[in-house]
């Protein structure tokens, strides 16, 4: 019994070291958008295609290993096998750079399941405060127009990230829709394109009056 212990440590540190560099490998290739070259949507729906993951699994792994890269302490304790992927996954949710150190300090002498009530402790901590955070800035959302002195007008509009990123996001697309409309199957290419339409910046101007017109 005494081997199988040591063994069963060993093999852990073992495997949470090659999971860490896994993880560092995932993110690379997540930074670098290579699941573009196989059709697919996201790194994780490759390495659910490519790896047999589930979809679940691999977003989740796909969330560590973007955390990682902004938790030096964390995953140079992960790939030295102190600490298991359990417990990276864990303290991910909650970890920032200023307090990476002291969350690796926490992660090594918790138990997993000590590990998983402090995080959801404090996830419900930081819940409460994103919530009140959130009202507060629904509340200072505003759109104001105002007339320049050159005979253009703007439109002014301050509101919470995810609606701007909402309304962003929708002016991309259909700045791209018109861009590709515009190639169609001449053969120019997208630079032309935006070039000749006085650049990406008017062209999203284009699609918010494309958006509004519909």
């Amino acid at each position: 019994s005494g081997r199988a212990r040591r063994e069963i440590i060993g093999w852990s540190g073992d495997l949470a070291a090659a999971t860490a560099r896994l993880l560092q490998l995932v993110a690379i290739y997540d930074r670098r958008e290579g699941w573009k070259a196989w059709a697919c949507r996201s790194t994780a729906q490759w390495l659910s295609w490519k790896c047999g993951e589930s979809l679940h699994t691999a977003r989740e792994k796909v969330r560590v290993a973007r955390a990682l890269e902004d938790l030096p302490v964390i995953a140079e304790s992960f790939r030295a096998g102190e600490l298991s992927y359990s417990k990276v996954r864990a303290i991910t949710r909650v970890a920032c750079g200023a307090d990476d150190d002291e969350w690796r300090d926490i992660a090594r002498n918790a138990t997993g399941a000590e590990l998983d009530r402090i995080v959801s402790a404090v996830r419900n901590s930081l819940d409460r405060d994103a919530n009140r955070d959130a009202r507060r800035a629904f509340q200072r959302r505003r759109a104001q127009r105002s007339t320049r002195e050159d005979g253009l007008a703007e439109i002014r509009i301050v509101a919470p990230r995810d609606v701007i990123d909402t309304v962003w996001a929708a002016a991309e697309m259909v700045a791209g829709q018109l861009i590709d409309d515009a190639v169609g199957g001449s053969g120019r290419a997208r630079r032309e394109i935006i070039d000749e339409r006085d650049g990406l910046a008017a062209l999203r101007c284009d699609a918010f009056q494309h958006l509004a017109e519909r």
